[in-house]
Protein backbone atom coordinates (compact mmCIF):
# COMPACT_ATOMS: atom_id res chain seq x y z
CA UNK A 1 0.00 0.00 0.00
CA UNK A 2 1.07 3.46 -0.43
CA UNK A 3 2.04 6.02 1.89
CA UNK A 4 -1.50 7.37 1.94
CA UNK A 5 -2.88 4.68 2.79
CA UNK A 6 -0.81 3.45 5.12
CA UNK A 7 -1.39 6.67 7.29
CA UNK A 8 -5.22 6.04 6.73
CA UNK A 9 -4.95 2.82 7.99
CA UNK A 10 -3.38 3.45 11.31
CA UNK A 11 -5.65 6.58 11.83
CA UNK A 12 -8.56 4.21 11.40
CA UNK A 13 -7.12 1.21 13.87
CA UNK A 14 -6.10 4.01 16.57
CA UNK A 15 -8.54 3.44 19.29
CA UNK A 16 -10.07 -0.34 18.26
CA UNK A 17 -10.71 -1.82 21.63
CA UNK A 18 -9.02 -5.39 21.84
CA UNK A 19 -10.62 -8.25 23.32
CA UNK A 20 -8.18 -10.51 25.81
CA UNK A 21 -8.92 -14.24 26.14
CA UNK A 22 -7.49 -15.97 28.88
CA UNK A 23 -7.28 -20.10 28.04
CA UNK A 24 -10.11 -19.29 25.27
CA UNK A 25 -12.03 -17.27 27.72
CA UNK A 26 -13.24 -14.02 27.36
CA UNK A 27 -12.09 -11.52 30.43
CA UNK A 28 -13.49 -8.25 31.21
CA UNK A 29 -10.35 -6.44 30.51
CA UNK A 30 -10.74 -3.73 27.85
CA UNK A 31 -7.88 -2.35 26.52
CA UNK A 32 -7.23 -0.57 23.29
CA UNK A 33 -4.39 0.49 20.31
CA UNK A 34 -2.57 3.80 21.29
CA UNK A 35 -1.24 5.83 19.00
CA UNK A 36 1.87 3.53 18.18
CA UNK A 37 -0.74 1.17 17.49
CA UNK A 38 0.36 -0.81 20.54
CA UNK A 39 -1.99 -2.99 23.09
CA UNK A 40 -2.53 -0.97 26.21
CA UNK A 41 -5.28 -0.39 28.60
CA UNK A 42 -8.19 2.67 28.54
CA UNK A 43 -5.87 4.52 31.09
CA UNK A 44 -3.08 4.57 28.83
CA UNK A 45 -0.88 2.47 31.09
CA UNK A 46 0.33 -0.79 30.16
CA UNK A 47 0.57 -2.93 33.12
CA UNK A 48 -2.53 -4.17 34.71
CA UNK A 49 -3.61 -3.70 37.79
CA UNK A 50 -3.22 -6.55 40.99
CA UNK A 51 -7.48 -6.29 41.17
CA UNK A 52 -7.55 -7.10 36.63
CA UNK A 53 -4.76 -9.68 37.16
CA UNK A 54 -7.31 -11.29 39.91
CA UNK A 55 -10.01 -11.27 37.64
CA UNK A 56 -8.19 -13.35 35.22
CA UNK A 57 -8.88 -16.73 36.94
CA UNK A 58 -5.70 -17.79 36.10
CA UNK A 59 -5.11 -21.28 36.46
CA UNK A 60 -1.45 -22.15 38.37
CA UNK A 61 1.82 -22.68 35.77
CA UNK A 62 0.86 -21.85 32.23
CA UNK A 63 -1.91 -19.95 30.59
CA UNK A 64 -2.99 -19.18 27.10
CA UNK A 65 -3.06 -15.60 26.29
CA UNK A 66 -5.15 -14.84 22.95
CA UNK A 67 -5.48 -10.56 22.20
CA UNK A 68 -8.58 -9.83 19.25
CA UNK A 69 -8.22 -6.51 17.77
CA UNK A 70 -11.85 -5.57 17.70
CA UNK A 71 -12.23 -3.50 14.17
CA UNK A 72 -14.66 -0.47 14.82
CA UNK A 73 -16.27 -0.29 11.02
CA UNK A 74 -17.14 -4.20 10.72
CA UNK A 75 -16.63 -5.87 14.33
CA UNK A 76 -14.16 -7.80 12.38
CA UNK A 77 -11.48 -10.02 14.38
CA UNK A 78 -9.28 -11.46 11.88
CA UNK A 79 -6.55 -9.88 13.61
CA UNK A 80 -5.36 -11.61 16.67
CA UNK A 81 -2.17 -12.14 18.38
CA UNK A 82 -1.03 -15.25 21.19
CA UNK A 83 0.96 -14.70 24.12
CA UNK A 84 1.70 -16.47 27.51
CA UNK A 85 1.21 -15.69 31.69
CA UNK A 86 2.40 -17.86 34.24
CA UNK A 87 1.05 -18.05 37.58
CA UNK A 88 3.58 -18.78 39.74
CA UNK A 89 4.04 -19.31 44.20
CA UNK A 90 5.41 -16.01 45.81
CA UNK A 91 7.42 -19.48 47.60
CA UNK A 92 8.70 -21.03 43.96
CA UNK A 93 12.38 -20.73 43.35
CA UNK A 94 13.05 -18.86 40.31
CA UNK A 95 16.48 -19.48 38.28
CA UNK A 96 16.74 -16.79 34.98
CA UNK A 97 18.41 -17.86 31.98
CA UNK A 98 19.43 -15.48 29.52
CA UNK A 99 19.16 -17.13 25.85
CA UNK A 100 21.36 -14.97 23.89
CA UNK A 101 25.03 -15.92 24.23
CA UNK A 102 23.88 -17.96 26.73
CA UNK A 103 21.65 -20.82 25.43
CA UNK A 104 23.07 -19.94 22.18
CA UNK A 105 26.86 -19.06 21.07
CA UNK A 106 26.50 -15.82 20.16
CA UNK A 107 24.01 -13.21 20.57
CA UNK A 108 22.59 -12.28 16.57
CA UNK A 109 24.18 -15.40 15.30
CA UNK A 110 22.33 -17.79 17.21
CA UNK A 111 18.47 -16.30 16.81
CA UNK A 112 19.52 -15.84 12.66
CA UNK A 113 21.11 -19.64 12.75
CA UNK A 114 17.61 -20.86 14.27
CA UNK A 115 16.04 -18.86 10.94
CA UNK A 116 18.13 -20.91 8.61
CA UNK A 117 17.23 -24.12 10.02
CA UNK A 118 20.47 -25.21 12.26
CA UNK A 119 20.94 -25.01 16.03
CA UNK A 120 23.84 -22.68 17.39
CA UNK A 121 23.57 -23.40 20.90
CA UNK A 122 25.98 -24.48 23.44
CA UNK A 123 26.41 -27.99 23.69
CA UNK A 124 24.50 -29.71 26.98
CA UNK A 125 22.55 -26.58 27.76
CA UNK A 126 19.40 -28.05 27.43
CA UNK A 127 20.75 -30.78 29.73
CA UNK A 128 22.08 -28.69 32.29
CA UNK A 129 18.99 -26.30 32.69
CA UNK A 130 16.58 -29.57 32.78
CA UNK A 131 18.68 -30.84 35.32
CA UNK A 132 17.47 -27.16 37.34
CA UNK A 133 14.16 -27.40 37.41
CA UNK A 134 14.16 -30.88 38.21
CA UNK A 135 15.75 -29.70 41.26
CA UNK A 136 12.49 -27.82 41.68
CA UNK A 137 13.34 -24.43 40.01
CA UNK A 138 11.05 -22.26 37.65
CA UNK A 139 12.78 -22.06 34.15
CA UNK A 140 12.42 -18.06 33.22
CA UNK A 141 14.62 -17.44 30.09
CA UNK A 142 15.30 -13.59 29.47
CA UNK A 143 16.45 -12.07 25.98
CA UNK A 144 17.18 -9.12 24.38
CA UNK A 145 15.19 -10.21 21.70
CA UNK A 146 11.81 -7.83 20.09
CA UNK A 147 8.61 -8.99 22.05
CA UNK A 148 7.38 -9.54 18.69
CA UNK A 149 9.24 -12.19 18.42
CA UNK A 150 7.85 -13.66 21.94
CA UNK A 151 6.21 -16.53 19.98
CA UNK A 152 9.02 -17.72 17.77
CA UNK A 153 11.53 -17.81 20.35
CA UNK A 154 9.27 -19.78 22.75
CA UNK A 155 8.90 -22.28 19.91
CA UNK A 156 12.77 -22.17 19.14
CA UNK A 157 13.23 -23.11 22.92
CA UNK A 158 11.00 -25.74 22.55
CA UNK A 159 12.68 -27.14 19.55
CA UNK A 160 16.08 -27.27 20.28
CA UNK A 161 18.33 -29.84 21.94
CA UNK A 162 15.62 -32.53 20.56
CA UNK A 163 18.26 -33.56 17.48
CA UNK A 164 20.81 -36.36 17.79
CA UNK A 165 18.74 -38.08 20.83
CA UNK A 166 18.74 -34.99 23.30
CA UNK A 167 16.03 -34.06 25.56
CA UNK A 168 15.44 -30.76 24.97
CA UNK A 169 13.94 -27.95 27.37
CA UNK A 170 11.84 -28.08 30.12
CA UNK A 171 8.52 -28.20 29.90
CA UNK A 172 6.40 -24.94 31.42
CA UNK A 173 9.01 -22.46 31.23
CA UNK A 174 8.15 -18.60 31.32
CA UNK A 175 9.71 -15.95 28.46
CA UNK A 176 10.76 -12.18 29.21
CA UNK A 177 11.46 -9.73 26.09
CA UNK A 178 11.77 -6.30 25.76
CA UNK A 179 8.97 -4.62 24.95
CA UNK A 180 10.40 -3.06 21.57
CA UNK A 181 9.44 -3.89 18.00
CA UNK A 182 11.98 -5.76 15.96
CA UNK A 183 14.38 -2.86 14.79
CA UNK A 184 14.46 -0.58 18.32
CA UNK A 185 15.13 -4.30 20.13
CA UNK A 186 18.55 -5.21 17.85
CA UNK A 187 19.83 -1.41 18.80
CA UNK A 188 18.89 -2.62 22.40
CA UNK A 189 20.80 -6.02 21.49
CA UNK A 190 23.54 -4.80 20.31
CA UNK A 191 24.31 -1.64 22.50
CA UNK A 192 22.70 -1.91 25.80
CA UNK A 193 21.31 -5.78 26.06
CA UNK A 194 22.85 -6.17 29.53
CA UNK A 195 21.09 -2.86 30.92
CA UNK A 196 17.85 -4.56 29.69
CA UNK A 197 18.53 -7.59 31.69
CA UNK A 198 20.27 -6.28 34.61
CA UNK A 199 17.18 -3.83 34.72
CA UNK A 200 14.65 -6.71 34.34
Amino acid sequence: CDERSARQSKQELLGCKVQVFVNNVPTVLSMVLDRDLICCFEDGSYRASPEELASLNLRPGRNALRYELVHPCNNDRSLSLRAEIHLWKSTDKIVVVDIDGTVTKTDVAGFGAEKLGYEYIHAGVCEAVTAVSRLGYRILFLTSRAITLAQSTRDFLRSIGLSNGGSGMPAGFGLLTTTERFLPSLVVGVRSADKFKTAA
